[in-house]
């Protein structure tokens, strides 16, 4: 619920307007259609297949670069100003199990 919040107020534009990236690991154990369907209650989302134009890097700081992984499917927010947020999600679970959700939200521009 509360990452649900944080989305509806980025893509409000009132509040987080300088968010550039989110990522938040759940340690629980959560199906992830579930966790899906809380995070996006009430959200305008675009569902897009493949690489729409999303940069492949982030770069956080002077020194951390993080890499997300290429998803095929992707459920994208586009704020007023045409600020584009992807979140993905995955299990993240170590030897085979899966009761680690990852989330990341990843805000950018499309290129003109």
């Amino acid at each position: 619920m509360d990452t649900n919040t944080i989305l509806k107020e980025w893509q409000k534009g009132t509040k987080l307007q300088n968010l550039e990236f989110l990522g938040i690991n759940i340690s629980k154990t959560l199906y992830l259609d579930r966790f899906s369907d809380e995070v996006s209650k009430g959200l305008n989302l675009k569902e897009l297949v493949g690489n729409d134009g999303r940069p492949s890097t982030i770069k956080i700081g002077a020194e951390w670069t993080n890499t997300p992984q290429e998803e095929d499917f992707k459920s994208n927010l586009i704020r007023n100003d045409r600020m584009i947020g992807s979140m993905f999600y995955y299990y993240a679970g170590s030897d085979g199990q899966k009761n680690n959700i990852r989330f990341m939200f990843q805000v950018w521009r499309r290129q003109t």
